[in-house]
């Protein structure tokens, strides 16, 4: 399929899609960090997702400053993937990049870019590096490390994207429209992880790329503690829902399971399964019965898949029903037994999902305990995070307390364990996640 472009389309190299909903609060520094003078190379396209507030009056004011600029307002609600597929449908640029509206680029990010297009148009794909920029202090907190050596694959080049914020975001590539549209590579609706399945597509399909070791995107963090948002039966049912996305991905392209795609497969395996078998403790029986539904409308596809889903133990869960309906009470059980003098270590997305979980218990840990200065004194459910610092010093008030390690990255578990271990807890008193779900099964 070669898309036929129009004289307007061959004049514009990049199309930066940006999808809105009551974003009215930063769209400025957005579109500030775009508008470049005297430069018709590039183009917004702006889908709003019916937005309440003054959005529409902003747009339209800075819709007059650019040279192309589409501004396609939605009457109904439709979500960031619809946005977002509808904004590739209708950009004319030979290449799209996605930016969240209340993030920004760096400097001279479009001067650049556009000029990359014009030496480099050959390649499917740009990938660049961002910063995490902490809105409430104005200063950056994590950044990414691309490797800038043409020997490593894309899938491998996106695992260097990832820092203690983000992982496999999209708004660190610039992608050639007319790949996705020969592959038809669409964003999926899952509530969550739209980004990862997608990365994940490209992963099986790209070929040629270039990597620009600059910082081009700023991602901006407002709340440290409102990552991953949505706990419970939306973080189960949108991690389920990629799981089985990304199946159906390798199960209708076997050939380009390579090795180095397989380690990203993997990678978002495992947090989905770890994530789905955390949240499902947050689940209504009746929540609980519509996963069931899921997992038996897929039955065939999850069994298909046994023989590439060896490595996951945590897989079991959605192989047999019954190991399914047993863990949400063994959950219980594990935590409410664990409930005396509890403080938890990690006060990252899982550490926040049994949060929430042990409040719905009626248990109230003593502390929370993180190794991420930028948690330290933030508040969450009324605990204050601390660091271990503060650990080292308070010990003999808290040394009967027990420990339990949110975390499923084994590393950072043994870590954190011997952190423990060297401050004087003894062995009985810490736990980890990894240690439960591995007894489940």
């Amino acid at each position: 399929m070669v898309l036929q472009m129009n004289k307007f389309q061959a004049r514009v190299n990049l199309s930066i899609i940006i999808c809105t909903y009551n974003s009215s609060k930063y769209l400025n520094d957005c579109f500030k960090s775009l508008f470049l003078k005297n430069n018709g190379k590039h183009e917004i396209v702006v889908i709003d997702d019916n937005s309440s507030d003054n959005t529409i009056k902003i747009l339209k004011k800075w819709k007059k400053k650019f040279t192309f600029f589409q501004l396609i307002a939605l009457k109904k609600n439709r979500g960031v993937s619809y946005c977002r597929n509808l904004g590739i449908k209708k950009s004319n640029g030979k290449y799209v990049s996605f930016c969240d509206s209340d993030d920004f680029y760096s400097k001279n990010f479009l001067k650049i870019m556009i000029k990359k297009i014009d030496l480099y148009e050959g390649n499917e794909l740009f990938l660049f590096n961002h910063k995490v920029f902490n809105n409430l202090d104005k200063k950056i907190i994590a950044k990414s490390c691309l490797y800038n050596k043409k020997k490593f694959s894309f899938s491998r080049q996106l695992n260097q994207t990832i820092t203690s914020f983000t992982r496999w975001n999209i708004w660190s590539l610039s992608i050639k429209k007319e790949f996705l549209m020969k592959h038809k590579i669409f964003f999926k609706n899952t509530n969550q992880n739209e980004d990862w399945l997608f990365n994940f597509n490209l992963s099986l399909l790209i070929k040629k790329f270039k990597v620009i070791d600059r910082c081009f995107y700023n991602y901006r963090v407002h709340k440290i503690l409102s990552l991953g948002k949505l706990n419970g039966f939306v973080s189960s049912y949108s991690r389920l829902l990629t799981i089985i996305n990304l199946l159906q991905l390798v199960s209708s392209n076997k050939k380009k399971f390579r090795k180095d795609v397989k380690k990203l497969f993997y990678d978002i395996i495992r947090i989905c399964t770890t994530d789905f078998a955390t949240n499902i403790l947050a689940c209504t029986k009746k929540e609980n019965k519509k996963i069931e539904k899921i997992i038996k409308r897929n039955k065939y596809l999850l069994n298909e898949n046994k023989y590439i889903m060896n490595k996951i133990k945590l897989f079991k869960i959605f192989i047999y029903s019954s190991d399914f309906k047993k863990l949400f009470y063994i959950n219980q059980k594990f935590l409410k037994e664990y409930n005396q003098n509890i403080i938890l270590f990690c006060a990252g997305y899982v550490g926040r999902s049994i949060l929430d979980q042990l409040i719905l218990l009626d248990i109230k840990p003593k502390m929370i305990i993180d190794n991420n200065q930028a948690y330290n004194n933030q508040i969450i459910k009324g605990i204050k995070i601390k660091n271990f610092k503060f650990l080292n010093k308070n010990y003999k008030k808290i040394k009967n307390s027990n420990f339990l390690i949110c975390n499923y990255n084994l590393k950072d578990v043994l870590s954190i364990n011997n952190q423990l271990l060297k401050l004087g807890v003894s062995k009985e008193r810490i736990k980890s996640l990894n240690d439960h779900f591995l007894k489940l099964i």
